[in-house]
C-alpha cells in the first residue's frame, strides 16, 4: 500500500475483511485513524496496514462495567461495583493474556462525543466538577511527555451530559472540534478524583489519530502491563479501593 493513500471506507472494509459498519464504529471510536472530508470519512491506507498486521484480537468486547473494572486492576485498585467473584474473573484474564491484549476490548467504556466550545469558556469547562479529566488533559498529570493543546478530553457522566452542554453553549461537531467528552453510561462512575487512572489516560492516548499522543498512550500501556498491579490485589491487606458513585 502507498502511505498517503486515502481510502473510502467501503474499500478499507474489504482491505480489513469486515462489514462497513464496524469501520464506521472503529473510527468512532478513535481506534481507526481517519478524516473526515465533506461529511465523509477517509482513511489512511497506513492505517489499515498497520490494523491488518496487528494480532487478531479474541474475545468480545467488555461491558462497560467490566471494561473499567479491568482499568482500575490495571491501576492497583478494586472495582466496587463488581462482585468479588467477577474481579477474580478479570484478574485470571489479565494474568492469562495480560493488559496490552485486553486493551482492544475496553472502547466500550464509553462512547466519544466531539464538540466545539469558545475558547474563552474552555479553561472553564476544563474545570467543570462534572468532568474528570482524560487524554490530553490529563497527560501531565500522570508525568506522561505530552503537553496539551488548546482543547478538553474529559469523562462525564451520560446524566450530567446534557446539562454541561446546554451551559457551556457546546457545538456538536467532527470537524475542528476541540472538546472530546467521553460519556460513561448511566449509573456508572468509576471515579473519585479529578483526574482518570493511569490505565484510562494510557487507553486514551493511545486511541487517538494523533501520532505522538498515540506512541506516548502505547507506552504507557507496556509499562503497566509490566507493573501488573493487579496481582497485589489477591493480598486483603492491599485494598486501594476506588468509591464509584452515580451520577
Amino acid at each position: 500500500m502507498n502511505p498517503p493513500e486515502l481510502l473510502s471506507v467501503a474499500d478499507a472494509a474489504r482491505a480489513l475483511d469486515v462489514h462497513d459498519s464496524r469501520v464506521r464504529a472503529l473510527l468512532a471510536a478513535g481506534q481507526l485513524d481517519g478524516v473526515k472530508l465533506s461529511g465523509r470519512w477517509l482513511v489512511p491506507a497506513r492505517a489499515v496496514w498497520e490494523r491488518r498486521q496487528s494480532p487478531r484480537q479474541r474475545g468480545r468486547p467488555l461491558i462497560p462495567a467490566n471494561a473499567w473494572a479491568v482499568v482500575a486492576l490495571a491501576s492497583g485498585q478494586h472495582p466496587d461495583w463488581i462482585s468479588r467473584e467477577e474481579e477474580r474473573r478479570l484478574i485470571r484474564l489479565l494474568d492469562e493474556r495480560g493488559f496490552r491484549a485486553i486493551v482492544p476490548r475496553l472502547h466500550e467504556r464509553a462512547d466519544v462525543r466531539r464538540f466545539f466550545g469558545h475558547p474563552g469558556i474552555l479553561r472553564e469547562l476544563s474545570s467543570a466538577p462534572e468532568l474528570v479529566r482524560a487524554g490530553v488533559s490529563a497527560a501531565r498529570d500522570h508525568h506522561l511527555k505530552l503537553v496539551p493543546g488548546r482543547e478538553v478530553d474529559a469523562y462525564v457522566s451520560e446524566k450530567q451530559l446534557p446539562r454541561l452542554v446546554k451551559r457551556m453553549a457546546l457545538e456538536p461537531r467532527d470537524e475542528d472540534a476541540n472538546v472530546r467528552l467521553r460519556v460513561v453510561q448511566r449509573g456508572l462512575w468509576p471515579f473519585d478524583q479529578p483526574v482518570a487512572p493511569l490505565a484510562a489516560v494510557a487507553i486514551d492516548l493511545a486511541e487517538l489519530p494523533d501520532a505522538r499522543a498515540k506512541r506516548i498512550g502505547r507506552s504507557a500501556i507496556r509499562e503497566i502491563e509490566a507493573r501488573r498491579l493487579w496481582r497485589v490485589l489477591r493480598d486483603p491487606a492491599a485494598r486501594k479501593a476506588v468509591n464509584p458513585r452515580s451520577r
